[in-house]
């Protein structure tokens, strides 16, 4: 179908299609050929230049190109803000405008976009800024209040793998050392991390503010605002009668639709997904800020869940594990870190099995062009050899607790042989933990080997 002499409306129809389609190269193509003529939007009410910056900030996301989908919902946000100075110019306020353009500001919508993509290229501060005011707007969005809680968390840790990255943190296995020569003792650092210092006052938790007490506020609300799941979601009306409205939000499949604006509206099936994401981010945060309690509820409500996917499964038992372990249930705690228990690591749940074979039997999108990069990006372990490795290791941190050091030590060999498995490194804590261990036994000259092994300054 030639672009050439379509209006605008049809471009972005076209465009938009592609986008459905995942056809992100294609979207952007079509895009490119559209031809914006200098009209007044107090005459059309659209903003046809907004809706390009958002649309090609949206393909660049889904294409991975996340600072340059930064840049194009920057401008998008700039060409709104100045459309809308441009407006209140007029001297007659509010009352000179046309009504079809008393509702077109999309700032909020442009926030919670921007937001979304700061949020994947690791500028976890700059998109809460954005998220916050977006929920001003939007706050009955589940997602919208998981979002903000994720970005408490990267602030807090923004990823995992620098654990493994031992040659970058070896510079804190030793805090100081003292005399010299044979007489040269080796002071090692009490924590690998700084803990978590709690809001000395009550009402600091509530301010908005990128802070894991916010986040669990953020995942409270988000849990709070999905549907329960106790009531057919197919019930939306009486049995004898349904209304208009809820025969136009049940799909053919049995689904229904919720509403999440400013995103789009989603099924049931992949509310069970979001509830999973929400009450495991539950969990970790719980276990940040000390309320072990609430870490083992949620992880054991995570492991309850009819369709929870293998990775929420095993970040599951990770925490329902670490939190028994701070309970001093070690015996409870051992059954739930055994690595056995991991027998896959698949991430794409967020479409069900139905919708993926659909979706690998299309033939309206290319592969090349279909593969969505955004999806599970940086997430780590992205491995079973890695996830099994770091069960591991909480299984070693679990005997050694018990002052079961040989069963600790064993263990910890096992980690050895994993980590060689997965070609990496073992992380730091498990360094740590391995020394300790070796200490205890009273292997010292083990701990000095492995000090000098690693830091080279302290031969």
């Amino acid at each position: 179908m030639s672009i050439a002499g379509m209006s605008p409306t049809s471009v972005y129809f076209k465009a938009n299609l592609e986008y459905i389609r995942g056809n992100w190269r294609k979207a952007m193509k079509v895009l490119n050929t559209l031809s914006i003529q200098p009209r007044s939007f107090a005459e059309t009410g659209e903003n046809l230049v907004v809706f390009y910056y958002n649309n090609m900030g949206c393909i660049h996301f889904h294409m991975g190109r996340h600072n340059l989908g930064c840049f194009y919902f920057y401008k998008a946000l700039q060409e709104n803000d100045n459309t809308l100075k441009q407006l209140c110019k007029s001297d007659h306020g509010i009352n000179g405008r046309p009504v079809y353009t008393v509702g077109a500001n999309a700032r909020y919508e442009l926030l919670y976009n921007l937001g979304i993509q700061l949020l994947y290229a690791k500028k976890p501060q700059e998109a809460f800024d954005c998220l916050i005011e977006a929920v001003q707007v939007h706050h009955t969005n589940s997602r919208l209040w998981l979002r903000l809680a994720e970005c408490c968390i990267k602030v807090h840790k923004l990823d995992n793998q620098t654990d493994f990255n031992v040659k970058e943190r070896k510079k804190d296995i030793v805090h100081s050392h003292i005399g010299s020569g044979p007489h040269r003792k080796f002071v090692l650092v009490p924590h690998i991390y700084k803990p978590h210092q709690l809001s000395q006052e009550v009402h600091l938790s509530a301010m908005p503010l990128p802070t894991l007490e916010f986040s669990a506020i953020c995942l409270r609300n988000a849990l709070q605002l999905l549907p329960d799941e106790s009531v057919p979601t197919t019930a939306t009306s009486s049995s004898s009668k349904l209304t208009e409205e809820s025969e136009s939000n049940t799909l053919m499949d049995g689904n229904t639709l919720t509403s999440v604006p400013p995103g789009n509206p989603i099924k049931s099936s992949e509310i069970s997904v979001l509830r999973c994401s929400i009450l495991a981010s539950s969990a970790y945060v719980a276990l940040c800020i000390g309320d072990v309690l609430m870490a083992l509820h949620y992880a054991q409500t995570l492991l309850a869940q009819p369709k929870v996917s293998a990775v929420h499964r095993f970040l599951g038992h990770l925490y329902a594990g670490e939190a028994m372990v701070l309970m001093d249930d070690i015996a409870n705690a051992i059954k739930e870190l055994n690595p056995d228990q991991i027998s896959d690591l698949f991430f794409s749940n967020s479409v069900s099995d139905k919708e993926e074979k659909d979706k690998s039997h299309s033939n309206g999108a290319e592969e090349s062009n279909s593969k969505d990069h955004s999806n599970f990006k940086g997430w780590f372990p992205n491995s079973m050899p890695v996830a099994r490795m770091i069960m591991q290791y909480n299984l070693t941190a679990a005997y050694a607790v018990r002052g079961e050091l040989d069963k600790a030590s064993e263990s910890m060999r096992q980690l050895n042989a994993s980590a060689k498995t997965a070609g990496t490194e073992i992380p730091i804590q498990a360094l740590m933990l391995a020394m300790y261990i070796q200490m205890q036994l009273g292997h010292a000259d083990f701990a000095k080997k492995v000090i000098k092994l690693r830091c080279p300054q302290y031969r």
